[in-house]
């Protein structure tokens, strides 16, 4: 004789008869979201929008364009590893200053404060495009206070700025030097060439004397 399954009546019934069985498991799990909700603390993020430009283009007429979107892709995310690095991100909890709740004597920003901004800082594209494919993206900074998050994000493209502007100074620098010292290399090249082409010259002068010389006698 085969047992017919379970049907929608026979769990109502079950519900019925044996209400614990399915009513402490609900209140534990509602209890321990309501927990969870109410022990995890919010986060504010702040966004601050930033261009970038290519200044360096081969040709006046693509100044400030990109000549593919790898190129700009690149440049993003160099400028995102820049956003990250300790540099900037010390340099951002130094501007902004502890929390109220931090101790005074201890030591600020800490490592594990520099590492819990850098992962809190992140990019985005506007109006849900594809990051890398616009030139404007938005730096993120999350942190519990509204208000600290705003002077964060504000600190930290600040500073950012600042060591973009540093490295390309360095950059620029390089290649001065690089340019400077191919110059060198180049008028070394030139004198010693033309040493040589005016000792030929000499050369040849002396044995066309010789020789009108002797077509004269």
């Amino acid at each position: 004789m085969s047992q017919s399954s379970p049907g929608l009546q026979d769990f109502f019934f079950t519900f019925l008869v044996h209400p614990v069985r399915w009513l402490a498991p609900t209140v534990l799990i509602a209890a321990a979201a309501l927990v969870y909700a109410i022990s995890t603390p919010k986060q504010w993020r702040a966004t601050q929008a930033i261009a970038v430009r290519n200044e360096a283009g081969a040709q006046p007429a693509s100044l400030g364009r990109f000549d593919s979107i790898d190129e700009m892709q690149a440049y993003q995310e160099t400028v995102m590893e820049l956003a990250r690095s300790r540099a900037v991100v010390s340099a951002a909890l130094t501007d902004v200053g502890p929390t109220e709740s931090m101790n005074s004597t201890e030591m600020f920003p800490s490592k594990e404060q520099i590492e819990k901004l850098q992962s809190a800082i992140s990019s985005r594209a506007p109006n849900g495009a594809e990051l890398g494919r616009t030139e404007v993206f938005y730096l993120q900074v999350k942190d519990r206070q509204p208000e600290r998050a705003k002077r964060l994000v504000a600190a930290a493209c600040n500073r950012l700025d600042e060591q973009f502007q540093d490295l390309r100074r360095r950059k620029a620098e390089s290649l001065s030097s690089e340019l400077e010292k191919n110059v060198h290399l180049t008028q070394d090249t030139l004198r010693d060439v033309t040493g040589r082409l005016t000792g030929v010259e000499q050369q040849v002068g002396r044995e066309f004397g010789r020789w009108a010389s002797s077509w004269r006698s």
